[in-house]
């Protein structure tokens, strides 16, 4: 299973990705904010990796983007949500439960 619960989207266009990896997860606003954090944090490391490749000539694992993607997504959410308790070995295994949205 994957880290957010997501399966692939398959869409055409930017935008269209957007919507319909944010619609994936259903049900509550929450729910799509998480997944529009997720995919925001996606796309900058997807961006900053393009940029790593191409101006040092040396590229990071998938795995390693992954990581990227979990620490960013974590500490975007901790940075604007003080109040959060949020626990990161929690949100590096299961962040759909570590904030209640399961």
């Amino acid at each position: 299973s994957s880290w957010i619960g997501s399966s692939l989207v398959t869409a055409q266009t930017l935008s269209e990705h957007f919507v319909q990896f944010t619609d994936s997860a259903g049900g509550s606003r929450a729910r799509r904010s998480f997944m529009q954090l997720v995919w925001l944090a996606c796309v900058w490391v997807v961006w900053t990796e393009r940029n790593h490749r191409l101006f040092t000539g040396s590229a990071n694992s998938v795995q390693h983007m992954l990581d990227k993607i979990k620490t960013f997504s974590y500490r975007w959410l901790k940075a604007t949500s003080s109040s959060l308790a949020l626990n990161c070995h929690s949100w590096w295994s299961s962040p759909l439960l570590c904030l209640g949205l399961v």
